[in-house]
């Protein structure tokens, strides 16, 4: 069944630490988030994993809720990373991977994502009492089939309430596609869809461009 009780962030951290480094979950909303699939963890799992007798060497991992990331998705991440630490490689801003979680403002919850790339300000970064980021500049997501509606609905509505985040980008994996939201003011944005191979993404708030085909170096796309 799919979960329709809603969770407490104490509940998302031991769901966390008992699965240890595997799989990549969000808490968003009250929900136990599988991040690559796109969809709430079923609570019946959910609770067989909070149980007080719960035991990882007996859990039943043929179960279908531990989505990994492609190698396409791996290797646009890693060439975002090294992309994003050559072109900021000064004092002004430290760039994060995977399993930085961003905190949501305003909610009693305690909910967070956790981006495939987060910058900050180097020294005005600032974390709750969970070491969730509180204040990222720049987020970027990797597209799969699986993650395209949060990715491109709720997480963008998401990313835009914060007010620290000045630019949010979207970029595919089994296709050269990037969109970038640009922040205005405080309640508007510019969207910039990027798609030919020769361009340079231009993220405005960091005053730098990325290169596209960069971005896809030894990412095979012919195989979708």
């Amino acid at each position: 069944m799919l979960t329709k009780v809603s969770y407490t962030i104490d509940d998302f951290l031991k769901f966390k630490q008992r699965l240890g480094e595997l799989g990549g979950f969000e808490f968003a909303h009250g929900l136990i988030w599988d991040k690559e699939a796109g969809k709430p963890v079923d609570e019946a799992i959910i609770e067989q994993i909070l149980a007080d007798d719960f035991d990882i060497d007996k859990f039943d991992f043929t179960q279908p809720f531990l989505t990994m990331p492609t190698q396409k998705h791996d290797r646009v991440v890693s060439n975002l990373l090294r992309i994003l630490m050559s072109l900021l490689n000064g004092d002004d801003y430290f760039v994060y991977g995977q399993k930085t979680g961003v905190i949501r403002e305003n909610d009693e919850l305690g909910s967070f994502r956790e981006p495939d790339v987060v910058v900050v300000e180097t020294t005005k970064e600032q974390r709750n009492k969970y070491h969730k980021v509180e204040n990222p500049c720049v987020v970027i997501e990797v597209l799969s089939k699986s993650t395209q509606r949060i990715d491109l609905g709720e997480k963008v509505l998401d990313y835009q309430e914060l007010a620290s985040v000045k630019s949010y980008l979207i970029v595919w994996q089994n296709k050269m596609q990037v969109v970038i939201y640009n922040r205005l003011d405080e309640k508007r944005w510019e969207e910039i869809i990027y798609d030919q191979a020769e361009q340079n993404i231009l993220v405005p708030s960091l005053g730098i461009e990325i290169p596209m085909q960069e971005i896809y170096q030894k990412v095979d796309l012919n195989n979708a």
